[in-house]
């Protein structure tokens, strides 16, 4: 993959990264969501530092990602155990029609 320099901006200071081509729209597309969850938390606590701010944004990050691993697990495993009763319903069907 072809590497390239990009330049993002967050809380107002800019950083030169070095990233795969591919992945340049989701990194830029992270970097809005941190700086549009700033813009949030600047508005509701206007007398707040940058770094408190910022802190409160990763914070609100973590719970999505914890939320989302766990109602991935939750699903998988839904999903896993309706395989396993499909899998016995197909073992039974397959025997009865067995002579």
């Amino acid at each position: 993959m072809a590497l390239i320099s990009i330049r993002i901006k967050l809380a107002d200071r800019d950083y030169p990264l070095n990233i795969d081509e591919i992945d340049e729209a989701m990194i830029r597309e992270a970097a809005k969501a941190v700086n549009d969850g700033l813009k949030v938390y600047r508005e509701k606590f206007r007398d707040s530092e940058t770094q408190d701010l910022l802190a409160l944004v990763a914070f609100d990050c973590m719970i999505e990602k914890q939320t989302a691993e766990f109602y991935k697990k939750e699903t998988e495993k839904a999903n896993t155990e309706r395989a396993n009763e499909l899998s016995k319903l197909i073992d039974a069907t397959l025997q009865d029609t067995q002579i």
